[in-house]
């Protein structure tokens, strides 16, 4: 099964207006890119996962792609970590945070000084647990959301036909990718291919023999899309929906719900400053 595909199942998230769960998407989204504090952040991810099991997402297949994409993340995260030293960068834990661990470069280093400092690791911490977060969000949506679902969003928002079709194949395009690059891989490792270096200009050569079969299976996919859409005269006629989604009881509970917890937030932080470092 590709990675960030959709399934059809009978879960609590699958029956659910696509809108309530664009509703929920949105909400968290908001108070995630203006928090950076990791324990409300920690809060945030308590608060979400119950519905991370409620879409029956087959967590066993995702959690090896999922997490190699988390710890590169994190990496990047630690990087910029080292180079957040400075006065006047942490203001609502100003004492603790600039406590440093390790120093690594000092001022006289081209790039500014280096330091390990509990604020750095706060921030690592924060911003893993944020993406951790965005990703299980956006893992449940695609998976439990029917391309035909968001087609009628999308309509009913009034979106350009052309932006629509845009969307809905770049919806459909990466999870095909992704199982491309998982048969190449395994293609590849059946005829001895593996990472034999440390060496970056070396581990880039070692990716050829699956760079280019990915990249021509991507040019392959657009050629192709290109012509069934000159084929079939997309855009010359009238866009028509071929079903109506019902708007119940549960969606509006669901949308309430995410709505009043993002309210919560939110005034915890204009408020009281929660959520800043």
């Amino acid at each position: 099964m590709a990675l960030l595909e959709y399934r059809q199942r009978d879960s609590f998230l699958h029956l659910l207006h696509p809108a309530a769960k664009g509703i929920w998407i949105i909400t968290m989204g908001v108070v995630l890119s203006i928090y950076f504090d990791p324990i409300p952040l920690g809060v945030i991810l308590l608060l979400n996962l119950p519905f991370y099991f409620l879409g029956r997402i087959p967590w066993k297949r995702w959690l090896k792609p999922l997490g190699i994409v988390l710890f590169l993340g994190m990496i990047g995260y630690f990087v910029v970590s080292l180079f957040l030293n400075r006065p006047g960068v942490f203001t609502r834990y100003p004492d603790i945070s600039r406590i440093t661990l390790i120093s690594i470069a000092s001022e006289r280093f081209f790039l500014g000084s280096m330091s390990i400092t509990v604020g750095g690791i706060m921030y690592t911490l924060g911003q893993t647990i944020r993406s951790i977060t965005l990703v299980f969000m956006v893992a449940v949506f695609v998976y439990s959301t029917a391309p035909s679902d968001l087609v009628y969003i999308l309509n009913k928002l009034h979106i350009p036909h052309k932006l629509v079709f845009i969307v809905m194949v770049a919806y459909r395009f990466f999870p095909h990718i992704f199982h491309k690059l998982n048969v190449v891989i395994a293609a590849q490792r059946l005829r001895g291919w593996e990472l034999s270096s440390r060496n970056p200009i070396k581990l880039a050569r070692q990716y050829l023999p699956i760079i280019i079969p990915v990249f021509t299976e991507v040019v392959r996919i657009s050629e192709y899309t290109t012509k069934a859409v000159e084929s079939r005269a997309f855009g010359k006629s009238r866009f028509v929906l071929h079903r109506e989604l019902n708007w119940g009881l549960k969606d509006s509970l669901f949308s309430v719900l995410w709505l009043a917890i993002a309210a919560i937030f939110l005034y915890l932080y204009i408020v009281h400053q929660i959520g800043v470092l």
